[in-house]
């Protein structure tokens, strides 16, 4: 989708990326009969730098833009070079927990977004059960 709107939409299309440095998310338990709306919450670690300079600064939230980087800093090496970003989805693997290469993705940032959006320690929501009226 998003090839598709950079192609349509050029310089306008303005991606902004998320990451964590520490993730509590809660994910589905299994599949099948009796394990649907069933959830368990998971513990994940990015190892992006970037997420743990937020975090080492009191950051619990914030947003970098790329763009407003000077070249030549410190903080534009980082962006552009390659380096370790989360990618937590709604799958899960127990095999998560001994390989956490699974779910991280080795990148380098600028070939993705725009800018950033940095999480320090994400909670999982409440899922709430409806009720019939």
């Amino acid at each position: 989708m998003g090839a598709l709107l950079s192609d349509e939409l050029g310089k306008a299309y303005f991606v902004i990326g998320t990451d964590f440095y520490k993730a509590r998310v809660s994910l589905p338990k299994g599949f099948g009969a009796g394990k649907r709306n069933k959830r368990s919450n998971h513990t994940f670690f990015s190892k992006d730098p970037l997420a743990e300079a937020a975090k080492k600064c009191g950051y619990e939230i914030c947003w970098l833009d790329f763009s407003k980087i000077p070249d030549g800093s410190t903080l534009k090496h980082q962006i552009t070079d390659y380096t370790w970003m989360g990618d937590v989805g709604e799958g899960y693997s127990p095999l998560m927990a001994i390989f956490p290469m699974s779910y991280r993705d080795w990148v380098s940032p600028t070939l993705l977004y725009d800018g950033v959006i940095l999480v320090t320690e994400a909670r999982p929501i409440t899922v709430l059960q409806a009720t019939k009226p």
